[in-house]
């Protein structure tokens, strides 16, 4: 006869688990209803096997159930999305999965920030979204680079030729880490993957980024197989509904987002990656409408703009048509081109990553650099930090790393060189 060891998890998370992923009790068929009741109400302890069938079920880590539930759940994060309004599709196990999991951990990091008084972000709910957008957007480059002037100077980096050091411009990808660590800095945690658990991760349509919005730990998640400058404008965006306070998750840019707030904060990020004065260095703001612009300048332009200032083609399109730089049909005509060519360098990339894993080649992926991706650097800092003073257990800190006690000094050295 083989002997199920039971478990000691938390009996409260159970139950959250379960309305969290929309279930009834009586919808549960894999376990006895009352044997459920029995669990959620902690009168006794799951075995192994009926933790793993209701982690499956609910599209979560069952190492979630070890921890207190999180004061949010999925249902009260606002859905921006355009693909979930139009095609009236439920969150996939795969979303379901990484939301759980980040708010385990923003419930942990919180905590622990409290019990060690650290003090809450001044800049969370520090805007409204009847403020000023441009104002705004200076606020938000005021608190993390102190100044415009700053700010474009963080645009290049310092690189040695001929033994003589020499600012260059950086390039997209480097721009994006450099800002997620800038971001890092101030205490906000940046994610930047494709999911949790599979390879394939989330759709790209289903969720291009979301923030769980705290004024102590805010995460914030990016889809890494987005086009960079999409994810740079996801990262500013999510940032101003930091500044707001205000979680959700979003989809791809809109031509005209009927929300309020996604308007709000769409324009916010555009006039923090770009200003109005800056865009008119290269469009004349005050143009009429009806002066025809060829379209080959207004493509070489847009092009020129969006490395200049790492911000999407399509973002500068909307500022055109907001400006009234370019009639409808030249925006229309355009959005059509310039979203074929993202799509288009996000499908080749794919196919490239697809090649080097079939060629085996080391650099197609990397185990401790998947997990940080998954995880932040400063947040595992954090943890190991707490598990080498034993203010959690290794148990707590493997689940909130998702990594084996054994495997922790070899992530902290991977990240230290």
């Amino acid at each position: 006869m083989s002997f199920s060891p039971k478990l000691n998890l938390n009996y409260q998370t159970l139950k959250w688990a379960r309305e969290n992923a929309g279930f009834e009790l009586s919808d549960i068929h894999n376990i006895d209803s009352k044997r459920l009741e029995q669990l959620e109400n902690g009168k006794d302890k799951p075995t192994l096997k009926e933790t793993n069938t209701l982690a499956d079920l609910y599209g979560i880590s069952s190492n979630i159930f070890y921890f207190p539930p999180p004061k949010q759940s999925i249902l009260d994060i606002t859905d921006f999305r355009q693909f979930h309004r139009k095609k009236g599709k439920k969150y996939s196990k795969e979303l379901r999965l990484l939301i759980n999991k980040l708010q385990q951990r923003q419930n942990w990091l919180k905590g622990y920030f409290i019990e060690e008084k650290v003090k809450p972000l001044s800049f969370v709910n520090s805007v409204k979204t009847n403020s000023s957008i441009q104002k705004t957007a200076d606020k938000m480059i005021k608190i993390f680079f102190s100044s415009r002037q700053h700010y474009l100077k963080f645009h290049k980096e310092e690189k040695m030729k001929d033994n003589i050091p020499k600012l260059s411009k950086k390039s997209k990808e480097k721009f994006l880490s450099t800002l997620i660590e800038k971001f890092g800095n101030y205490g906000v945690v940046i994610v930047k993957c494709r999911g949790f658990n599979n390879e394939n991760g989330i759709e790209l349509e289903e969720a291009r980024g979301f923030i769980l919005s705290d004024k102590y730990a805010p995460f914030i998640f990016l889809h890494s197989k987005d086009y960079i400058t999409a994810q740079i404008f996801t990262l500013i965006h999510e940032l101003a509904h930091l500044f707001i306070n205000e979680s959700g998750i979003v989809g791809e840019l809109q031509k005209d987002h009927s929300n309020k707030i996604e308007k709000f904060c769409n324009q916010v990020a555009s006039r923090f990656l770009l200003t109005e004065s800056e865009l008119s260095m290269y469009f004349g703001l005050k143009q009429e409408l009806n002066k025809k612009i060829p379209k080959e300048t207004v493509i070489k332009t847009v092009d020129k703009v969006s490395k200049r200032f790492f911000i999407s083609k399509l973002s500068v399109l909307i500022r055109l048509k907001e400006q009234k730089i370019i009639k409808d049909s030249l925006f229309n005509h355009l959005w059509n081109e310039f979203y074929t060519e993202m799509t288009q360098w996000i499908q080749n990339r794919d196919e490239k990553i697809i090649k080097r894993k079939e060629e085996n080649n080391p650099s197609a992926g990397n185990f401790y650099n998947t997990m940080i991706s998954r995880t932040n650097k400063t947040f595992i800092k954090i943890v190991y930090s707490a598990y080498e003073t034993n203010n959690i257990t290794g148990s707590q800190a493997s689940s909130l790393l998702n990594v084996k006690v054994d495997n922790f000094k070899n992530l902290i050295n991977h990240i230290r060189k």
